[in-house]
C-alpha cells in the first residue's frame, strides 16, 4: 500500500487497480492474516469509523486514528478472503 503518498485518495484508488490487476475483477486474495489492535482494531479499521461502512471499495481511507489517516482494505475485500488467519 502506498500509504506515504501525497495525495491518499489517489493512492487508494491506485492500489485497489493493482489488486485487481493481480487477484482478479474482482479481487479475491488467498489469504489474509489479521492481527488485532489495543482497542479492538484490526485492518485499520477502528471501532466507530466511518470506514466500516464502505461497501462499494475494496481500499478507503480512515478518518484520523493516532494523528493520521490510514489506508486499509475494506470488509467487503477481507470477506471475498479465500482463507482469513488472526491472533
Amino acid at each position: 500500500m502506498p500509504v506515504e503518498a501525497p495525495d491518499l485518495q489517489a493512492a487508494a484508488l491506485e492500489y485497489a487497480q493493482t489488486l485487481r490487476e493481480i487477484a482478479g475483477t474482482p479481487p479475491v486474495l488467498d489469504l489474509v492474516h489479521l492481527g488485532l489492535g489495543p482497542d479492538g482494531h484490526t485492518a485499520s479499521l477502528v471501532p466507530g469509523d466511518a470506514v466500516l461502512d464502505v461497501m462499494d471499495a475494496d481500499v478507503a481511507l480512515t478518518g484520523i486514528y493516532q494523528s493520521r489517516r490510514r489506508m486499509t482494505l475494506t470488509y467487503p475485500l477481507l470477506n471475498r478472503a479465500r482463507r482469513i488467519c488472526g491472533w
